[in-house]
């Protein structure tokens, strides 16, 4: 197994340049493979969390390399991949002192590094998404620590900003003006096109190939909705005295659910102010959506959107139809940290799910009769929910709080892979009834979600980068 530390002399960086772009016209062949792309947060746009394994066995838990990128340097993170060259990027954020920078991190599929960004020390939670041209877009937080001198207090100035990064260099091509509200909700790509989607104060804001704003979605209330639009915001305190040692910690604040794409139905949906809103691509019209989605949403057949809501003050899987009606509500599942859903065959069939679309001007509707489970953690719980909502097994995998799982695809079976965490944190893998096929052991815990392409299994944990074949 082998580590790798630091960043490329400038010679080492030429030769891998090279590299990545021989690597180019064999990847390009690779992600016409429907397992082959892992382009943004939970693999596609439509946050469903499930891929194709490539090869005639699933994975088996061999570790292909570990680059090492600072203790500490992570909190949640989730690693994406470039369809076009296998480059897998991860961001990281200033924790300690062998990570003093936050960055975003490039590194080849043999896992040496081909460049590290330093993003004006934005912290990268969120993972990145890269555009069908190849060039990823992140979202990055900063605290700020603000003194009045007139008073002596002191208080965190909190806000977010997205960067266009270049895929060959890492230097910043263009950024968003920065906003005061940290989200922390990982941009968007659609796949047809090179827009990005990203979630600011006014809703969620569209911008084109050149990083241009070129649209602005914004979020519907519902008439009778009583909720804060700063339900998720920190409340810091604005009066600890200047002189008083290091409340200098930044706040951590809560990563929130990222929004979704159904190409089916050709329509976004995302979470802002605590209100999910839904709106058509090719016509704007929205309308507010009765969820307030604890984590990122993922869609499946027909636009169906499966989301962790809060009822009752315990945490539920509610499946919500593209017309806004609630197919099912699952029963408690306790409380604490949620993950979102990732989405596997079942073993039944589900009632007709149908969105209406809209493309070229042209008004369809579209069916989808596919029958869909769903894998997620709350707290040290790992669920499987079936086709109606039941809940068919559950697992306590070990550790104090799981990652988030993905499902993967080999052949005819469907296994479930998640991160577990403290005391002894691994990457765990069970099959479709909850029996563990095997378990390996990680440097450190690991929160956020898996990527999968091109054979590997990639993961982030505090300390490091895994390749797992």
């Amino acid at each position: 197994m082998r580590e790798n530390r630091g960043i490329a002399d400038p010679q080492r960086r030429l030769v891998g340049l090279c590299l990545a772009l021989a690597t180019v016209v064999v990847a390009l062949v690779v992600a016409g493979n429907a397992g082959a792309a892992w382009d943004q947060y939970r693999g596609n746009g439509a946050r469903t969390a499930s891929a194709t394994w490539q090869g005639s066995t699933g994975p088996s838990g061999v570790v292909a390399w570990r680059a090492a990128i600072g203790r500490d340097a992570m909190i949640d993170a989730s690693p994406v991949v470039n369809p076009n060259t296998g480059v897998i990027y991860v961001g990281t954020v200033r924790s300690s002192d062998l990570a003093p920078r936050s960055r975003l991190l490039a590194f080849y599929p043999t896992g040496s590094l081909q460049w590290a960004a330093s993003l004006s020390r934005y912290n990268v939670r969120s993972a990145p998404s890269v555009r069908r041209d190849g060039f990823p877009v992140v979202v990055g937080q900063k605290a700020t620590r603000v003194v009045s001198h007139a008073t002596g207090e002191s208080w965190w100035k909190l806000e977010e900003r997205s960067f266009f990064v270049d895929q060959f260099t890492g230097a910043i091509r263009s950024n968003s003006a920065s906003w005061p509200v940290p989200y922390g909700a990982g941009p968007l790509v659609d796949p047809r096109v090179n827009g990005t989607f990203t979630v600011h104060p006014s809703g969620l804001v569209v911008r084109d190939w050149s990083y241009k704003i070129v649209g602005n979605y914004k979020t519907w209330v519902g008439v009778d909705s009583d909720v804060d639009w700063c339900f998720w915001c920190i409340d810091f305190d604005k009066s600890a005295p200047a002189s008083l040692p290091s409340g200098s910690e930044p706040p951590l604040y809560p990563r929130l659910a990222s929004p979704a794409l159904s190409e089916q139905c050709n329509d976004v949906v995302w979470t802002h102010g605590g209100n999910a809103s839904r709106a058509s691509l090719a016509t704007g019209r929205g309308r507010f959506l009765d969820a307030a989605p604890r984590s990122t949403p993922a869609l499946g057949g027909a636009g169906r959107m499966y989301a962790v809501v809060e009822v009752a003050g315990s945490l539920r899987l509610r499946a919500i139809d593209w017309d806004g009606d609630i197919a099912w509500t699952s029963r408690s599942l306790g409380t604490g940290t949620a993950s979102p859903p990732a989405l596997g065959r079942a073993r039944g069939s589900q009632t007709n799910a149908y969105c209406e679309r809209v493309r070229d001007g042209v008004l369809t509707k579209v069916y989808d009769n596919r029958s869909e489970s769903a894998y997620l953690t709350v707290g040290d719980k790992l669920y499987a929910i079936n086709e109606t909502g039941s809940i068919r097994w559950t697992r306590i995998p070990g550790g104090t709080r799981l990652g988030e799982p993905v499902v993967i695809r080999s052949g005819s079976s469907e296994l479930v892979v998640v991160p577990t965490g403290a005391p002894n944190p691994s990457l765990l893998a069970l099959d479709d009834n909850g029996n563990v096929l095997w378990r390996l052991p990680l440097d450190a815990p690991a929160l956020g979600s898996p990527a999968v392409a091109n054979g590997h299994i990639y993961l982030a944990t505090t300390n490091s980068l895994y390749a797992v074949r």
